[in-house]
């Protein structure tokens, strides 16, 4: 599966579809890798900067990667973005603890985690 570039709603070059398609993929993918970490794992890491809004601090959600500063789940965040909610109305349903920066982190970030992994995605082979 080929996904589409990912830019900002008001874009308008990616159909809700295939938007709700990606990010359903990636957050499916974030959940297997946090469920492949036991806890003596997690307690050995230290904290890890993702990006400028996002950590995972094995102090905060079992090390799952949250919008630094908050307790808010990258991939809560991702599987409203799939489901086709606007981004406005995420940050509302935060009380304005993310921004639609860390937003678009987010879905950068979890965008490039695909592309590197996508071996891991793949279905089946389809002749070209």
């Amino acid at each position: 599966m080929k996904l589409k570039s990912v830019r900002e709603p008001e874009a308008e070059v990616m159909s809700a579809a295939d938007v709700q398609d990606n990010a359903q993929q990636i957050t499916g993918m974030l959940q297997g890798w946090n469920m492949q970490m036991n806890r003596t794992e997690i307690r050995d890491l230290k904290v890890q900067l993702l990006g400028r809004y996002i950590v995972a601090d094995p102090s905060i959600c079992h090390g799952k990667p949250t919008f630094r500063g908050t307790r808010v789940l990258v991939s809560d965040v991702l599987e409203q973005v799939a489901s086709g909610m606007a981004w406005e109305t995420i940050i509302e349903e935060w009380n304005d603890s993310i921004t639609r920066e860390a937003i678009r982190e987010a879905v950068q970030l979890a965008s490039q985690a695909l592309l590197r992994h996508t071996d891991e995605f793949t279905l089946a082979s389809v002749a070209a």
